[in-house]
């Protein structure tokens, strides 16, 4: 449901909505006051430019709060703004909109790619039904909140504030209605309301807020470095959504973390400017870290940019536009100053890890030592430890001395250019905080860094998981646990073979992963081998026999799919994402084999829109094991093995069902035999919903090649009752595996479109056209078939006409429709027959299967029907 928002008067003169911006807080300082129970941000304040502006003028203070001042004509345009209406799911479609996505807007004379200002977009979340407590939490926060309110008291207009601070009596609220131009009670910076009227002019939209917020990103590094010193930046990611804003939807996949430095500072060796950081849900948040060199001295600025994927919908409206999907990239960005010096002495730059218990493997850096020079090492402490001192008067104080002086741990001679590295090993000293000195016995200059000596643990490494604990070889197997030396060398052996190594966390804890070895079928001990304690965990894994699969296709073979998709909804808030607009455009999709080496078949996949644009791409699949790109093992695919049935897996993994149903269907003109999966689906998910539905997925027995892939899924909220259809079909219709001569392709059409299981009815009623130059006459009665197995009578024909009445027993067709397992939804019936000089003819038809009589369902949302029939599968 999207809310309507009217903002100004239609009777307004034209002349008064052509105002020029007007920047109020000039001074640009952003402060925050905090008075007992207030709180006050300090928020850039801009009027509206035109009449019904409100919106985008409100993303225009809180996008100049966090950065870049972006124009009211740009926001409006990526939001469809038109006059006096704009959307609230548009307000936050314009704060994601980044420069990888397109305006559809009509306030500008082109469409625009990405604001002008800035390439990224902005964390956007909506709120409904918000209390004044929790936005008085968020103001807290420094964030300011977007209010879609009454524009004055009794009218039924909305408008959009910015909620900027509040005291104990008054919410205050930039107002971006331009009062000083245009008159009128209400505009301008800093509109106090007092608590009551605040409610009631918020109540207007259910209270909803709109909470925008670029990622936070906090960059760690020294002030100070030394040139040809290599040192750490870490860069802190946030996705920003305190509570309380709902942290679900708008997850950012795809992510990543670019460094820009200036000249006179570089990366490390083998260090990459971005890095890839995975996916960042709401709220969430990653550390990144680079080894950066200072080449030459100066002052440097150092920044750092994040950025990830996410996804969003707008829904159709009038005098907007259609619905439509939408893809951006959302982040944040900051920066921190470095200065380079030139090194007088020597120094630590880094010291790894920075604790341990005894035994633990250190390893210190650093540069400006004396070239060719010698570097030594010493522990020191603990540090500040309180003891008693007894004196020769036998009194005693208490002071805080150094326990452990000097110790050497380790040396080595520093490189030409001054730079060192030393590695030793905890010694055998009591826990505590001590130093690390490093001197340079040239100069006797030294340089000192912190380590902590931890507790000597026990030790005794454990596996707690696995998974999954059976597989064929090639498996990709998770292994983890704990008990493990801090920072240790963790091995896991396959039956004495080693087949991945790791390092524990400080806690001992530890987790990696390995391939299921070529080893024949059998029981087998997986070991996971604590390198310095020398303990030991096991853990049973069974080897499966590989089953000799075979390909079915050939170089050259393809097939084409017809592809149909539906999406409907009543719910306000969908549980899944509608599907993008172009998948409805899809006119087909074919699949044409590359090539084959063993079990490996190369494929190309194309997409073909209904504008003749096409989308192809190349991809492999082992038809033995479901493995596929980047070592992924998929549970069943575009490809099986050839000469499968009932009970086999379709692909040796252990994600992969078993076939369930081996029977013959036609496809693609022909009856084949062809294997079936079956999977029906009645669980509860989150969000207090229930999910009911089935996943049909038909392949060729001979070829293996997929026929039919359907998913049929109602999401129902169990609390509201609304309910989100989410069906997709793909079914072979052409194909060159298998080409049937001389089939002659006929229309079907079943009178009523719908079959009611419970009726009592005797006959299914089915019209035949045949095509042009073909007429009943030539027909052999004899052969009208009903998916190769339900024998058809003729009811009526004329010799001459191209028309064929033909019925099927009711009884014999439902018995067909439930040994294929269908009691509710769409099934594809095939008729088929033959003509006196021989030649095939076939042809298909879809009808929707019910339980009880469609009257039955009247509570059902009148969206659901159409056509006269009720389409609630």
């Amino acid at each position: 449901m999207f809310a309507l928002i009217i903002v100004g008067l239609l009777f307004l003169p034209a002349g008064l909505t052509d105002v020029m911006e007007v920047f109020v807080d000039s001074s640009r300082v952003r402060e925050t006051i905090i008075v007992g129970g207030e709180h006050y941000i300090d928020v850039p304040f801009y009027y509206q430019v035109k009449t019904y502006y409100c919106g985008p003028a409100a993303l225009q203070m809180v996008f100049d709060y966090f950065g870049e001042n972006v124009s009211q004509f740009e926001i409006a345009e990526v939001a469809r703004t038109v006059p006096y209406v704009t959307y609230t799911d548009e307000m936050r479609r314009a704060a994601h909109f980044s420069n990888v996505s397109t305006s559809m807007g009509s306030e500008m004379a082109e469409n625009i790619t990405g604001y002008t200002a800035r390439k990224l977009g902005y964390g956007a979340f909506e709120m409904y039904s918000m209390s004044l407590e929790q936005l008085k939490d968020i103001i807290d926060m420094d964030f300011p909140m977007i209010l879609l309110m009454r524009w004055v008291p009794g009218e039924p207009y909305g408008h959009y504030r910015v909620a900027v601070g509040y005291n104990e009596t008054h919410v205050f609220l930039h107002d971006p209605w331009n009062n000083v131009a245009w008159g009128g009670e209400f505009g301008g910076p800093n509109l106090a309301m007092n608590y009551t009227f605040f409610d009631e002019m918020w109540s207007y939209s259910g209270y909803w807020g709109l909470f925008v917020s670029p990622w936070k990103v906090e960059i760690e590094a020294p002030i100070t470095v030394y040139v040809g010193e290599v040192f750490t930046v870490r860069a802190h990611i946030t996705y920003v959504c305190p509570p309380p804003i709902p942290s679900s939807g708008y997850e950012a996949s795809f992510c990543n973390a670019t460094i820009i430095l200036p000249e006179g500072l570089v990366l490390a060796e083998n260090e990459s400017v971005e890095k890839s950081i995975g996916e960042i849900f709401p709220g969430g948040g990653v550390t990144v870290s680079w080894k950066v060199k200072a080449e030459r001295a100066g002052n440097y600025s150092v920044s750092v940019e994040a950025e990830g994927k996410i996804d969003g919908f707008v829904g159709e409206k009038p005098d907007v536009g259609p619905s439509y999907y939408y893809v951006d990239r959302i982040g944040g960005f900051s920066s921190s100053f470095v200065s380079a010096e030139v090194a007088s002495q020597i120094y630590i730059s880094d010291i790894k890890p920075s604790e341990g218990a005894p035994g633990t493997e250190v390893a210190v850096f650093g540069g400006g030592a004396t070239p060719n020079g010698t570097v030594v090492a010493l522990l020191s402490g603990p540090v500040n430890q309180t003891i008693v001192v007894i004196g020769s008067e036998q009194t005693s104080t208490e002071e805080n001395v150094t326990l452990i002086a000097n110790m050497t741990v380790g040396w080595t001679v520093a490189d030409m250019d001054g730079s060192w590295s030393i590695a030793f090993n905890v010694p055998d000293v009591s826990p505590g905080d001590y130093n690390v000195f490093v001197v340079d016995n040239g100069t006797l200059k030294s340089d000192v860094t912190k380590f902590k000596v931890l507790p000597l643990q026990p030790v005794q490494i454990k596996i707690w998981y696995i998974s999954p604990t059976e597989g064929y070889p090639g498996t990709l197997v998770f292994i983890r646990g704990d008990g493990a030396t801090a920072y240790g060398k963790v091995g896991i052996y396959f039956d004495n073979l080693n087949v991945a190594n790791t390092e524990a966390y400080s806690s001992g804890s530890w987790s990696t992963s390995f391939r299921v070895p070529d080893v024949p079928p059998g029981n087998y001990t997986v070991l996971a081998l604590d390198l310095a304690s020398n303990t030991s965990d096991t853990v049973v894994f069974r080897v499966l026999e590989i089953i000799s699969r075979t390909v079915g296709v050939k170089e050259g073979d393809w097939a084409k799919y017809n592809v149909s998709f539906e999406f409907s909804t009543d719910d306000p808030e969908p549980p899944i994402t509608p599907p993008p607009g172009d998948i409805f455009e899809t006119k087909y999709f074919l699949l044409k084999v590359l090539s084959i080496t063993g079990t490996n078949v190369t494929y190309e996949s194309v997409v073909r829109y209904e504008n003749g644009t096409e989308i192809s791409s190349v991809s492999w699949l082992d038809v033995s094991t479901g493995q596929t790109v980047y070592g992924v093992q998929v549970p069943y695919g575009p490809i099986i093995g050839a000469n499968l049935t009932v009970g086999d897996k379709v692909y040796l993994n252990p994600y992969s069902p078993e076939i369930n149903l081996t029977v013959a269907a036609f496809y693609a003109g022909l009856e084949r035999e062809v294997n079936c999966v079956v999977m029906k689906m009645n669980v509860s998910v989150p969000s207090r919903y229930l999910m009911v539905g089935e996943l049909l997925l038909v392949w060729d027995r001979v070829s293996g090649v997929l026929c039919e892939q359907k998913f049929d899924v109602w999401y129902i909220s169990v609390e509201e009752g609304y309910r989100t259809h989410l069906f997709y079909r793909i079914v072979i219709s052409e194909t060159n595996i298998w080409a049937p001569i001389g089939i002659v392709r006929v229309r079907v059409t079943f009178f009523p479109g719908f079959l009611i299981l419970r009726s009592r009815g005797r006959w299914v009623i089915c019209v035949i056209e045949l095509p042009e130059g073909y007429r009943a006459k030539d027909v052999d009665l004899s052969s009208l078939m009903l998916n190769g197995t339900v024998a058809g009578e003729v009811v009526s024909r004329a010799r001459g006409s191209r028309y064929l009445i033909v019925k099927f027993e009711r009884k014999a067709v439902i018995s067909l429709i439930r040994k294929a397992g269908v009691f509710v939804g769409r099934v594809c019936l095939v008729v088929n027959g033959r003509f006196k000089d021989g030649t095939v003819f076939a042809g298909t038809a879809r009808v929707i299967v019910f339980i009880n009589p469609f009257w039955r369902f009247w509570r059902l949302p009148m969206f659901l029907f159409r056509g006269g029939f009720p389409n609630i599968f």
